[in-house]
């Protein structure tokens, strides 16, 4: 993915030495995979109105060749042609790429907004919006019951492309069953091989960090089952069973090493060359699993 694009969150560059967040190739099989596996696109909401990268031609036309490059900047009329939606809309802080409601995502959604869309999608604008989970919160709102939300969120080696960067585990626990959510999927994919897509296991007890040398971005999806008026404030798993199970064993043997200086080093060091080779991610990455969409 040398070149990718997005809307006024995400703003937008014709340098291809800057990634910026938007519909390209791995964005349109994405879309293509929750219409035709999960459920229908149907009535659908961006946030910020979303470019398409001109190079995604084949995997608009469903994987047949396209030598032409796409002359739509926007990405409505693919989503209701080639993809499936029914409707598209946009919602952004400002006018200039003309989209078709007004509205600060930083602040709460007006009622005649909410309840309203089947698909929500995220193109990578979420973070570059100081305020996120009032921007999260609308995102639910935006959906209707029993519809989709999606979202493309830069991952890890994004620093300074926004506000954020995210990890799976925030929206496995953010859209989980008890905050009325259900069927929650993120896959990750490395900028520039997108043949190299991974679903990322739900998170356990154990945390597992995921380290790359190159640009990942996150695809997730998930329904909303039921609406909440209040979600519930979530921690990270491995500290929710670290505070649940702290074992007094565990903490007196580490007391015990410690204590004999050159000991503890060894093991430090052969413990922390373990964590690290377990963390990249790849196809031996037991917290992964290889994919194609």
């Amino acid at each position: 993915m040398d070149r990718v694009w997005g809307g006024l969150y995400g703003g937008s560059s014709p340098s291809k030495k800057v990634v910026l967040m938007g519909f390209d190739a791995q964005s349109i099989r994405f879309l293509r995979y929750c219409h035709e596996t999960r459920q229908k696109l149907g009535k659908t909401i961006t946030i910020g109105r979303q470019e398409i990268d001109p190079y995604a031609g084949r995997d608009i036309n469903n994987g047949k060749p396209s030598g032409k490059l796409i002359s739509y900047k926007y990405c409505e009329e693919i989503l209701v042609k080639n993809i499936g939606s029914s409707s598209v809309d946009s919602i952004d802080i400002s006018s200039y790429e003309k989209a078709s409601i007004l509205h600060d995502m930083n602040q709460p959604l007006p009622r005649e907004l909410c309840n309203k869309w089947d698909t929500v999608i995220d193109g990578g604008s979420l973070e570059h919006i100081y305020h996120f989970p009032q921007a999260m919160d609308n995102c639910s709102r935006l959906c209707r019951t029993g519809g989709q939300i999606i979202h493309f969120v830069p991952g890890n080696n994004f620093l300074n492309h926004g506000f954020y960067q995210f990890s799976p585990d925030l929206f496995y626990q953010l859209y989980s069953p008890e905050n009325g959510y259900e069927d929650t999927e993120v896959f990750m994919t490395e900028i520039g091989f997108h043949s190299r897509c991974y679903k990322v296991n739900p998170p356990t007890g154990k945390r597992s960090e995921l380290m790359s040398g190159k640009r990942i971005l996150l695809m997730v999806c998930t329904k909303l089952e039921k609406k909440n008026d209040e979600i519930k404030v979530i921690y990270q798993k491995d500290y929710q069973v670290e505070w649940a199970q702290k074992s007094s064993l565990d903490s007196w043997w580490k007391n015990k090493i410690k204590q004999v200086p050159v000991l503890h080093r060894i093991i430090r060091f052969v413990v922390e060359s373990a964590r690290d080779r377990a963390r990249w991610i790849s196809p031996s990455n037991r917290n992964l699993k290889r994919v194609r969409i």
